[in-house]
């Protein structure tokens, strides 16, 4: 599944779309200050240690780039050469607070890194201080020191801004990535739920339609009358197929999820007496018990009922002997459906595709029930347990 990327990055403010420039800025204007500052000394003639000191803060903003830490310290290191040079470090101090915010917006760990180097900052100046005759630190000192406080707390700022965007757009992409799942999970729970009707539907009919034929064949130019109704049951089996496959095929055209069920009464307990009679016209013999207060089941739980007998009665049919046996009744907490019948000792030439089980046992599930299914002494018997108060589901 390919989840689309959410937009959330257009409506980002300028200087987090461009992040990239943001870190590497500081650092190349570091760079060119200090060239143009090289330049300057050697045109002032202002002596080799104010130049090596301008070399070392420019080594340490191209370092700055792969190596942090050593950046940040070679930056350092050159203020101290051009304060014992003799000459004033205001471009080499403004190179420091420029690192120092590139290096935070990229990940230095800000407090650490901002807290020493305001210290070291403060040592270099009272050093020089005390150097210089015992002269108190000046306003210039307390405010290098203060602009290296405030590039690393802006440099740290922007990076958590940057990284409250991010999550934000991964929280986007995870919604829209559980949705699409979502989307998908009710996909594949309808295309089951479809198919499931469909085998109930049609191979409960198509077995009516395959016994009406097969007694068409017996009783050819021999009973007409027999004949006759054998005909007439087989194509108003094919009728009903036709009508219910049409119905199945108008829902998933259908853009309402509403509409599952448009056009045709829903299946339930008071259907059961209807579905007995077609198989009974098929041939099964069956004998049938139905409780009244379980005919007066909560619908959902009707239609469960009718699919599990529905399906069991096509298999007794297919592979038993021509008898069964229905039973419905209710206990304290549970609707209870069973369906006997004798096994055909000679099996059919053909075999079915185990669905019609599978999707049996999913109804009940899914109406919170339990099936069981087993074989002894030649009987086989479908036993489903349903819970039938007002709350179940179908």
């Amino acid at each position: 599944m390919t989840v689309p990327t959410p937009s959330v990055s257009a409506t980002r403010p300028l200087w987090l779309r461009a992040q990239s420039v943001l870190e590497r800025l500081p650092l190349w204007v570091s760079v060119t200050a200090m060239i143009v500052e090289l330049v300057v000394i050697a045109t002032d003639g202002d002596g080799l240690l104010a130049g090596v000191g301008a070399l070392v803060t420019l080594t340490g903003a191209l370092v700055a780039v792969r190596l942090p830490q050593v950046g940040l310290a070679l930056t350092m290191a050159g203020v101290v050469v051009v304060i014992v040079g003799g000459r004033d470090p205001i471009g080499e101090c403004t190179v420091v607070v420029f690192v120092l915010f590139a290096l935070t917006l990229r990940g230095l760990p800000p407090t650490r890194s901002t807290g020493i180097t305001a210290l070291a900052m403060a040592v270099i100046f009272g050093l020089a201080s005390f150097l210089s005759a015992g002269r108190a630190v000046g306003l210039d000192a307390v405010a290098v020191i203060v602009a290296v406080v405030a590039g690393g707390a802006v440099g740290a700022a922007l990076r958590l801004q940057r990284q409250y965007w991010e999550s934000l757009e991964q929280r986007t992409r995870d919604a829209i990535a559980t949705r699409e799942a979502e989307a998908e999970r009710r996909v594949a729970e309808e295309r089951v739920r479809i198919a499931r009707d469909l085998h109930d539907i049609v191979g409960h009919q198509v077995a009516v339609v395959s016994m009406h034929l097969g007694a068409v064949e017996v009783t050819a130019g021999r009973d007409d009358a027999a004949t006759q109704r054998s005909l007439v049951a087989a194509r108003t089996a094919v009728q009903s197929i036709l009508s219910d496959t049409q119905r199945t095929l108008a829902m998933l055209r259908s853009d309402d999820a509403d509409d599952d069920h448009a056009g045709r009464p829903t299946p339930g307990l008071s259907s059961i007496d209807e579905l007995v009679s077609s198989f009974r016209d098929a041939g099964l013999s069956i004998d049938v018990q139905i409780t009244d207060q379980a005919r007066r089941a909560h619908e959902a739980v009707g239609v469960t009922v009718f699919r599990v007998a529905q399906e069991a009665l096509t298999n007794a049919h297919r592979y038993g002997t021509g008898e069964a046996a229905l039973t419905v009744l209710t206990d304290e907490a549970d609707l209870i459906i069973s369906v006997t019948n004798p096994v055909a000792s000679t099996p059919p030439t053909a075999h079915g595709s185990g669905y019609g089980l599978v999707g049996m046992r999913e109804r009940v599930e899914s109406a919170g029930g339990t099936l069981q299914l087993g074989a002894d002494d030649d009987v086989f018997t479908v036993t489903a347990r349903i819970p039938w108060n007002e709350g179940a589901t179908p």
